[in-house]
């Protein structure tokens, strides 16, 4: 059903019968599989720092492949620490209905190119604000769309869907 009067839209997503249950949902308890693939990485650093060193005791021609597999992982482990900083920004869950969803293609000389999704989401008073999104969450937006945001910064985590 396609609201014309912001209003009743907002209204008719507060009357839902999940709607309560969404704004107390936690997308990040989804989100388990971090600790463990950094333990992982963990784990793979310091067999690559043993082999290593056992390597240049032993076998000094190739003391490099396990050098090379540690730094792999501490460049990894480094990256997925940067990204769980993200997460200690506080999560946002409000009312929203989707605007607009747009792709912005980015290309540099010499590299593959890069997808960025930007949704235009409205508050139930009118203000408007610009999320980037993941290509799954901005896979299942679409103008008029009314659902629970979870934004955390100006990042859209999970969009739940209500009310078309």
């Amino acid at each position: 059903m396609a609201f014309v009067d912001r209003d009743a839209a907002f209204r008719a997503l507060r009357e839902h019968p999940d709607f309560e249950a969404w704004m107390s949902h936690d997308p990040d308890a989804l989100d388990a599989r971090g600790c463990r693939d950094a333990a992982g990485l963990l784990a793979l650093l310091l067999v690559g720092a043993v082999l290593s060193i056992l390597g240049v005791a032993f076998l000094p021609q190739l003391a490099l492949v396990p050098l090379v597999l540690a730094l792999v992982g501490a460049v990894t482990l480094a990256a997925h620490l940067l990204r769980a900083a993200r997460h200690r920004a506080p999560l946002r869950r409000w009312p929203a209905r989707v605007v607009d969803v747009q792709a912005a293609f980015t290309s540099r000389t010499g590299t593959s190119g890069k997808s960025r999704y930007l949704a235009t989401l409205e508050e139930e008073g009118g203000t408007r604000s610009l999320h980037e999104a993941s290509s799954e969450v901005a896979a299942s937006l679409r103008p008029a769309l009314l659902g629970v945001a979870f934004t955390r910064q100006r990042e859209l985590v999970l969009f739940a869907p209500l009310v078309s």
